[in-house]
Order: structure tokens, then C-alpha cells, then sequence
């Protein structure tokens, strides 16, 4: 099925009302979400605007997406849906309906892309017993299991873990 039907879903959209949306006939939506028809150019501007999000969204297969592409999607349809609320019974609060959920949603966007980072950087330094003995490699392995030595003794090692710290800072990492 087509990444599009996951954003319909997601976004608690029928066929239907999309195809009114876009101006289309119902079974040229379904020929998009079933791969037989290639959903036009204008039509994925459309979509872009309609959901506010990527092009690539709506072309790839829905099993291709990740944990963050679907994390991504709802954090988009909350914004979407976000309203101001100027509450007359409690005087001082207005906010965000969403905006809680938008915050808690980035942030596990952002720790899904650092875990996957580190699982493709683990990945490419946990080969070593395979085949690559390059100096390079044995030593970004080592840095690794330092790296990790430090942070789960970050108590003892408190100078250390604010060094690192201010090391990725400066680096902007």
C-alpha cells in the first residue's frame, strides 16, 4: 500500500474526503494507493500542501517507513490540528492544545535519529572481528566503549561527562 494511505490514516481522513480535497475522482486516489497509477506531479504538490509534509511521504511504500517517518507524520497532523484555546473560565490560560504532545513528539523523533546514528555507527565499528583491522577502526571502537564507561559511571565521572559535553557543543554535535 502506498505511504499515502498511512497519512490518510493518520491524519483520520477518509478516501473520500481527500478526493473532494483535491478535486479528484475517488478511484484515481485508489489507483495511487494501490501503485497502479503514479500519482501526478500537481497532485503531490497538492498533498504536500494539504498534509504538510515531503513529497517522499507520499511516493514510498508504507512498509518502507521508519519508526521517525511515522513519528513525523503524527507530529504534522498535530500541528495541523493544534488550536488556541482562550479558556473564559481560567482567565490567565490560553495555550496550545497540542502543543505538549508536539514537544514529547519531536523529542523522541530527535532520540530515534540519535539511536539510529548509533546503531549504523556500532554497525560500522562492531565489524571488526569480520575483516576491517584498519588502526581507524579498532580505535573508533575503543572511543566507543570509553565513551560509554564514561556515561554509565557519569557519577564518578562527572568532569569528564561535562567535558564531553561542552566538547559536542563546541563541535555543535
Amino acid at each position: 500500500m502506498c505511504g499515502l494511505a498511512l497519512v490518510i490514516r493518520e491524519f483520520n481522513m477518509t478516501n473520500k474526503e481527500l478526493a473532494e480535497i483535491l478535486e479528484i475522482k475517488p478511484q484515481s486516489l485508489n489507483d495511487w494507493l494501490k501503485f497502479k497509477r503514479k500519482i501526478p506531479p500537481a497532485r503531490l504538490e497538492q498533498l504536500t500542501t494539504v498534509f504538510n509534509l515531503s513529497k517522499d511521504y507520499f511516493l514510498k511504500d508504507e512498509h518502507e517507513y521508519t519508526e521517525v517517518d511515522r513519528l513525523e507524520v503524527k507530529m504534522s497532523y498535530l500541528k495541523k490540528t493544534n488550536e488556541f484555546i482562550d479558556d473564559p473560565m481560567n482567565r490567565p490560560y490560553k495555550y496550545w492544545v497540542n502543543n505538549k504532545m508536539i514537544r514529547r513528539i519531536a523529542a523522541l523523533i530527535e532520540n530515534k535519529k540519535l539511536l539510529n546514528r548509533l546503531e549504523m555507527l556500532i554497525d560500522k565499528v562492531g565489524n571488526i572481528g569480520e575483516e576491517d583491522y584498519s588502526i581507524e577502526s579498532v580505535e573508533d571502537y575503543n572511543l566507543l566503549e570509553k565513551i560509554d564507561h564514561v556515561l554509565r559511571n557519569k557519577d564518578e565521572n562527572k568532569e569528564i561527562t561535562s567535558n564531553l559535553r561542552a566538547l559536542f557543543k563546541d563541535y555543535k554535535i
